[in-house]
Order: structure tokens, then sequence, then C-alpha cells
């Protein structure tokens, strides 16, 4: 089987008023762990400004987008073709931002992106409990090797697939079926750093302390304070 992973470097957050700069995406072989076709293209048709944080966090240079990058219409052309030979998408918090910015993206130009799976690392695969970090880099070194170059979409990917790969792909299929829910904690002030570890968020408006994760997996979580499944 073939996965599909990606990772977009964009000029901001912001879906509607930002571009992206550069996407990275990789054919992965599940069974045999490995790379098969590497895609590495930049957008020279962006046209929103890249704010110099952002270029020393991805280490591009807007002048290098715009000298050695494609039309985005010529890079979504050849990514579909990668598209076309897989079920499953694979990105790093891809549920909460590259799925969004890159179907905001096809549909700027005025087309489609094609319907697939997508399997978000952040939460679909069975990390062991104890393990509260999902920042990429952090991932890679608590599965034991380092990405070279941070913040570089090609390079992004592969790290996310090879901790992807370290895990049973039909357990992590079974997981990225599994609704969505929130997990509250209900921990005091003082107790506040036993959420954080665990992984949870603090939200500033509701005033409670929150973790996302797939059903399938709050039965392997143990969490050393109370806590209770958000319905609302």
């Amino acid at each position: 089987m073939f996965v599909l992973g990606i990772d977009l470097e964009t000029s901001g957050l912001d879906i509607k008023n930002c571009d992206i700069l550069e996407i990275g995406a990789v054919l992965w072989h599940v069974e045999d762990k490995r790379p098969v076709k590497l895609f590495s293209q930049f957008n020279k048709d962006f046209q929103s400004e890249v704010p110099p944080e952002i270029e020393k966090l991805i280490g591009i240079d807007a002048s290098e987008v715009k000298r050695f990058g494609k039309p985005l219409r010529e890079c979504l052309t050849e990514l579909n073709i990668l598209f076309d030979a897989v079920d499953y998408v694979v990105a790093h918090n891809g549920k909460n931002f590259d799925e969004p910015f890159l179907k905001e993206t096809y549909k700027s130009i005025g087309l489609e992106m094609p319907e697939k799976v997508w399997i978000d690392t952040m939460i679909d695969l069975p990390y062991p409990d104890g393990m509260g970090t999902r920042k990429l880099s952090y991932l890679a070194c608590e599965h034991g090797f380092i990405n070279p170059f941070p913040h570089r979409a090609l390079t992004d990917v592969l790290t996310t697939l090879k901790i992807m790969a370290q895990y049973d792909f039909k357990t992590i299929q079974a997981i990225a079926d599994s609704p969505l829910v929130q997990v509250i904690a209900q921990v005091s002030f003082d107790d506040r750093h036993k959420a954080r570890k665990a992984g949870f968020r603090w939200d500033p408006e509701r005033k409670y302390w929150y973790l996302d994760i797939r059903e399938a997996l709050v039965p392997t979580r143990e969490f050393n304070f109370d806590h209770y499944i958000n319905e609302g």
C-alpha cells in the first residue's frame, strides 16, 4: 500500500489571506517503510507579504520562492498525480492546518482538491502513555532520530512518515476512522502541570484544559487526574 505524506510551508496561519510558499509530498510504501517518490515545489504565485519571522522560521527567502518556484496551478497539477496513487493522505496537524489550507488553495484557482482519507499524526497514532509532546521535532527525538531541517516541507514530511512507520498501520487506520472527542481535565491551578504534561492545552475562553483525541484512544490513556468527555 502507498500513502501520500504532505506538508505545507506558508506565509502565515490565516487560510483566507496567506499563501502556500512550499509544498512537500512523499509517496510512501507502507509495508516496506520507505519513500518511493519525493515532491518538493515552491509556489511562485504567492501574493501575500512574507514576514521576516516567517522567512527565519522556515529558512526560505521570499525571493528564492519567486526565483525557483512554479505557477500554483502547475504545482497542484503535479501534486494531483500523487493524490491519484493513494487512498490515504498523512500530515502532522493535518486536520487543523494542511488539509483546510490546501483545500482553500485549490478552491482559489477554481480546482477541487481530491477527496481522500486524511491521517493526522498528531492525533491518529497510538503514542505511548506519557508521551505528552506533539511537536514534530520533539517527537522525532522521542522516536530515536533528528529532523536535520525542521520547518522545510519535504524533511518535515519524511520525519512525519518515519514516525508513523514505527506503529502498526492497520491500528492507525482504525484510529483515524474513530470520531474525535474532547477530554476535559479537572485539575486545580497547582496541578495544572499534570494536564500540560499529558498533552492537554489551555482554553483561555472556557478556562479549562482540554485534549482532542480519537475516541478509540481514550481507553488506552491513563490520566493521574479527574477528567470527563465534553459532550457539547
